[in-house]
């Protein structure tokens, strides 16, 4: 029997004395993470178009309109170049500041 109370207060101690173990704070360190995309729209128009949202949405080809000398002045090819769709954001974290909180996602 005094072997049982012996090895039950050994445990216990051991127990107790882990209990009693400061739990250091993790310092939250400052991070930068970018995100995003980028979506760009290169074409070649043989002649001007009716679009709508500035080019995006091509709808039709403009009708012939003659000039004075009886050319057609819709009928110049051009190049065109969008980047109406590219987004950027950037995640910025750091340690808590007058006990506000950070929201986590």
């Amino acid at each position: 029997m005094k072997k049982i109370t012996l090895l039950v207060v050994f445990f216990l101690y051991a127990a107790l004395s882990f209990a009693q173990e400061e739990v250091k704070k993790e310092e939250k360190k400052f991070n930068v993470k970018f995100n995003g995309f980028v979506k760009s729209e290169f074409f070649w128009d043989t002649r001007q178009t009716v679009s709508a949202r500035e080019g995006h949405f091509l709808l039709w080809p403009s009708a012939i309109s003659r000039d004075a000398n009886g050319d057609d002045i819709n009928a110049k090819p051009n190049f065109n170049f969008l980047s109406i769709q590219s987004r950027i954001g950037v995640d910025l974290t750091g340690p808590d500041v007058l006990n506000a909180k950070h929201l986590q996602n």
